[in-house]
């Protein structure tokens, strides 16, 4: 490098190199650091963790790390030592309390330093800031998943489907798309009101994904009707074993506050590549065979032959 980076404070000018390059890593390192003593005084706080409480170094250091870790029981700093002394280290979420008074969810690391003859010699707690983490995850939720049955949305499946068809093309292999409909759901919605049609929904959509495997993709398209994506399969016994498991799912009631309620599916299939080899081939054979279902009265599932 050109030059040395800039001590981290006038006291440090005097270090040698390499201990000033150590204290400008502390003080530029994104997460929070602290020290402690053996029994949880502070002797450090680097400038990220400051940041994140509100408060300063020197208003910390010579206090005991509780006065701002508020662990919930079973992690308390007491409480995992004897996992320190086994292990030198232990991971898990707690909670910081900020300067305000306010509470900051963090992901804690603590590992135990030790002296040459082996005892515990001081903790370091290393601090990462989860809010940014859970709002992302919240967004991401809220741009790929249904609200009401917390089941992938049309975008997710779209890309799941997309995902299949290019695997199907590397590896020379089938998937089903099935577009699952529930029979005379209107009535619900018209007879006892759009609350109980709710949680219906909900409750069918929990059930049908009990019946798919692992690897399977089921999603809300939109309205009462559902998408799922089977892999690896074909159009013998696989497929027909994978639709009377969903045609199933109505022969217990769901029962829904006062109510006990019965359904019926319709179910289309299309098979990847007899159907098509694109997402609106497929998705357009499945629904022409799920109108054929219903049809025919419904409860039924039908497979549109190759066009």
């Amino acid at each position: 490098m050109a030059r040395e980076p800039e001590p981290a404070a006038g006291a440090a000018n005097n270090l040698p190199r390499p201990l000033r390059w150590l204290l400008c890593t502390l003080h530029c390192i994104p997460i929070g650091i602290a020290s402690t003593r053996p029994d949880g005084v502070l002797e450090y706080v680097n400038p990220r963790l400051s940041a994140m409480t509100g408060h300063a170094p020197h208003e910390l250091i010579g206090q005991r790390v509780d006065a701002i870790r508020c662990a919930a029981d079973g992690t308390r700093l007491d409480q995992l030592w004897p996992l320190l002394l086994a292990r030198d280290q232990w991971d898990g979420e707690v909670r910081y309390r900020d300067r305000a008074g306010g509470f900051l969810p963090v992901l804690e690391s603590i590992c135990a330093v030790r002296e040459p003859a082996g005892s515990i010699a001081g903790l370091v707690h290393f601090v990462q800031d989860m809010t940014s983490h859970r709002l992302v995850e919240s967004l991401r939720r809220l741009a790929f998943y249904d609200g009401l049955t917390g089941l992938p949305n049309r975008a997710l499946v779209e890309d799941r489907l997309s995902l299949a068809i290019a695997h199907g093309q590397r590896h020379h292999s089938s998937f089903a798309v099935l577009c699952i409909d529930m029979d005379r759901f209107k009535q619900v919605n018209d007879n006892l009101g759009h609350a109980v049609g709710d949680q219906l929904l909900a409750a069918v959509g929990q059930r049908l994904h009990g019946c798919l495997r692992a690897g399977d993709t089921l999603g809300r398209w939109g309205g009462d009707e559902f998408v799922a994506i089977v892999e690896d399969v074909r159009q013998g016994g696989t497929l027909r074993a994978v639709a009377e498991r969903l045609l199933s799912t109505g022969a217990q009631p769901y029962p829904i506050g006062d109510w006990k309620l019965s359904i019926t599916l319709s179910i289309g299939m299309s098979l990847y590549p007899q159907h098509g080899r694109d997402s609106r081939a497929l998705l357009a054979a499945a629904d022409a065979a799920m109108y054929q279902a219903k049809a025919a009265g419904g409860n039924s599932w039908r497979v549109q032959p190759p066009g």
